[in-house]
């Protein structure tokens, strides 16, 4: 199962691998745990299962893996269709993979493939010359935090293996600020995904991969209601803004506290400062939510730090200040299972 892929599949055409910052390979190993869409009194009597099979989207490139018949832990063999080749040109993007039960041979025809689950990896999380190995716990979507996917655990997981690499003349620096060099050149910013499809159960499949089953655009109390969820999960902001004001009120930090009593008494004393005063609360929220962040269990759950995005601008290197967890070189580093993890509200 962890032998590597004897093909791998580029998902563009040779000139778009070429001209690409970067290539990503990513092979889907095996899945675990996956509900039985076949089931019902009828699937059930007939002893199906899943016909399952894996999308991949990055921006506006796409991949499918070929279909597993009649299993709820699917293992992709070698000599399948399970490894891609897929060019990037920014790292501000998220890997979305979606599961789904074939229904081709069914009475449908493989006219609407049902989806199962999804998940989401953030390219800005890798470093050039590990190869990771991580499993992801599987959700009925990645938009919305709803209670259903909070308490729901019965979605199965499924095994990536992944690594990103540089082409010649690019390098991680590229990869960062090309959103900002395409919305300077463009005047808007460039959209996350761009895919267009021929037929209608590629397109459903497209959306569900990218979506899951909740969507914002439709109008329904179900919606809200995970609209709702999502606000109470940012209770993070809520906390660290808490500890902040503790930390500062308090002097727990006397050199911290003197700087927070010197700019407001300079705001007071003068209301031009004002917006300075407000970009200065921005940037104490962002230092403060990304040092909490990397509290998180998993490697790959923490964001890069100030530093490691500094050397990546200055020197074009994104191993510089290398995770103790990870180093380049592995082949399994990162076997990461808790990664969907949240770290944990201090008392």
């Amino acid at each position: 199962m962890l032998e590597p892929s004897e093909n791998f599949f580029p998902t563009s055409s040779p000139a778009s691998m070429e001209c690409a910052h970067a290539i990503l390979k990513i092979e889907v190993l095996h899945c675990t745990g996956l509900p039985n869409a076949d089931g019902g009194a009828i699937g059930t009597a007939m002893g199906k299962k899943t016909d399952c099979f894996v999308g991949l989207i990055v921006n506006e490139n796409f991949a499918r893996t070929s279909v597993i018949n009649n299993c709820l832990s699917p293992i992709w063999p070698p000599f399948t269709r399970r490894g891609f080749l897929m060019p990037i040109m920014s790292t501000s993007r998220l890997i979305q993979v979606g599961v789904f039960d074939s229904d081709e041979g069914d009475l449908t025809g493989g006219l609407n493939n049902d989806f199962i689950a999804k998940t989401t990896v953030d390219l800005s999380r890798l470093r050039s010359g590990i190869e990771y190995t991580t499993e992801h716990s599987l959700h009925n979507s990645t938009t919305f935090t709803t209670k259903e996917r909070r308490s729901k655990r019965d979605n199965g997981a499924i095994t990536l293996r992944y690594s990103i690499s540089y082409n010649y003349g690019s390098g991680p620096r590229d990869c960062m600020l090309h959103d900002l060099k395409s919305m300077i050149a463009r005047g808007y910013p460039e959209p996350q995904v761009d895919l267009h499809s021929d037929s209608l159960s590629d397109h459903q499949m497209l959306r569900d991969t990218i979506h899951g089953m909740y969507r914002g655009s439709s109008y329904s109390l179900k919606t809200l209601y995970a609209m709702l969820d999502e606000v109470v999960e940012l209770r993070v902001v809520l906390f660290v803004a808490f500890k902040g004001i503790k930390h500062i009120v308090f002097w727990s930090s006397p050199l911290h506290s003197t700087i927070c009593l010197a700019a407001c008494y300079k705001t007071a004393s003068n209301p031009d400062f004002i917006p300075a005063f407000l970009c200065l609360l921005l940037v104490a929220c962002l230092l403060s939510s990304n040092l909490y962040l990397q509290r998180s269990p998993g490697s790959l759950a923490r964001p890069r730090t100030f530093l490691q995005s500094l050397a990546i601008l200055t020197m074009d290197r994104d191993d510089y200040y290398p995770n103790a967890i990870v180093e380049p070189g592995d082949q399994l580093a990162a076997q990461e299972v808790g990664i969907d993890e949240e770290p944990p509200l201090a008392t």
